[in-house]
């Protein structure tokens, strides 16, 4: 299997730092042009195969880069899950990023709870967002077609960690770029090989014509 992770293109509160969350916040004239050239360059990198099958976050930031992707074949079909959905922040939601991640810290000093488990009122916890965003991945299990997951940092960050068999605490080494994608092909072990990272529109369409 073939498996391609995308990040949503740019919104207006990721140009602020603010914590979108379960928000549901459109992707700006950025965003937008973001969703476009990596549909492109994703297309072109893929030309060799059937079709992906593509699984998207239910929220319109991540839905939308979606629709626009999967548009580049016209034969491919396109499924939204609110378990791909980022981790929800309230109360924290439309407030500076860091006000949310000096909470956490701050919260499991006090407490020693890990901060994987830390949660606010209202929001989820990182293992929260694991266990759901886990459903997805050991859905994939025996699916052997291309699949292209479009979600969120944190939601992607924690399925990359699932793919790869490791524990929640790893998706601290994982950042994606707003409209970049991240490659895995699944060998005859059953083990996942990572063959692309965090790659922009420009570096996916340059690998696919050296």
């Amino acid at each position: 299997m073939r498996l391609g992770l995308v990040r949503h293109g740019q919104t207006a509160w990721n140009v602020q730092q603010l914590a979108q969350g379960h928000t549901d916040t459109p992707l700006d004239e950025t965003g937008l042009a973001q969703a476009r050239e990596i549909a492109n360059a994703v297309r072109t990198a893929w030309s060799d195969g059937p079709a992906p099958l593509f699984l998207t976050s239910d929220l319109q930031r991540a839905a939308t880069t979606a629709e626009i992707m999967a548009a580049a074949w016209p034969e491919a079909n396109l499924h939204s899950t609110p378990d791909l959905r980022e981790r929800c922040f309230t109360p924290y939601e439309g407030r500076p990023w860091r006000e949310m991640r000096d909470w956490i810290y701050a919260e499991s000093e006090r407490t020693g709870i890990p901060l994987e488990d830390v949660r606010s009122e209202g929001g989820e916890s990182i293992r929260d967002v694991f266990h759901r965003v886990s459903r997805v991945a050991d859905g994939l299990t025996d699916h052997s077609g291309p699949v292209i997951v479009v979600s969120h940092g944190v939601a992607l960050s924690l399925f990359l960690a699932r793919c790869l068999r490791a524990p929640v605490e790893v998706h601290r080494s994982f950042r994606f770029g707003n409209g970049t994608l991240t490659e895995l092909v699944r060998e005859t072990t059953g083990l996942m090989l990572m063959t692309r990272w965090n790659e922009s529109a420009e570096s996916v369409a340059g690998r696919a014509h050296a």
